[in-house]
């Protein structure tokens, strides 16, 4: 499973999703989803400064509890179309940066990122019944509502995470 992530001048880079999830049956096509994830997101610079050429890889990984209601539009035996919206809550394991300049390079740990993130997600999936499981395909889209920058100053960068994310599961 993959994510895409950026911010700033940032360019997108690929990260992890994996987790589980259940489901709560309602009425009329409707349900709720709720989701415990392991996501990373991570963003990359580049550029060339005084004939010296430098990069800077942000990698945030949070443990992420997306709470979406869906609504099933397309519903047969074998297969089911939905689409979802809901609130999401991370919670930070760990902020790292690996910048390279030149011939130098380094790993450091980023204390300046929040340690929680409050934001939406929305997206579509579609499930295909596979024997008694169900195989997912699910492309879905985060927004991060908070600023992540611990801001020391009053003219701190405002950054917020976003991701879009193409997803690959098997539900049982």
């Amino acid at each position: 499973m993959t994510g895409y992530f950026l911010c700033l001048g940032y360019d997108a880079r690929i990260g992890s999703v994996f987790g589980v999830y259940a489901m709560f049956n309602l009425p009329r096509s409707f349900s709720l989803q709720p989701k415990m994830l392991f996501v990373e997101k991570v963003t990359k610079e580049t550029e060339t400064s005084f004939d010296v050429e430098w990069s800077d890889v942000l990698r945030l990984t949070y443990l992420e509890i997306p709470a979406p209601a869906r609504y099933s539009y397309v519903e047969s035996k074998k297969l089911t179309v939905f689409g979802y919206a809901g609130p999401a809550v991370a919670v930070k394991i760990e902020a790292t940066r690996h910048w390279e300049w030149g011939d130098e390079s380094g790993l450091e740990d980023v204390d300046r990122i929040k340690s929680k993130d409050f934001g939406i997600v929305l997206g579509e999936a579609v499930e295909i019944l596979s024997g008694k499981n169900v195989v997912i395909i699910n492309t879905r889209y985060t927004l991060g509502l908070w600023n992540y920058f611990i801001k020391e100053a009053a003219q701190g960068p405002t950054v917020k995470n976003w991701a879009l994310q193409a997803l690959v599961g098997l539900g049982f």
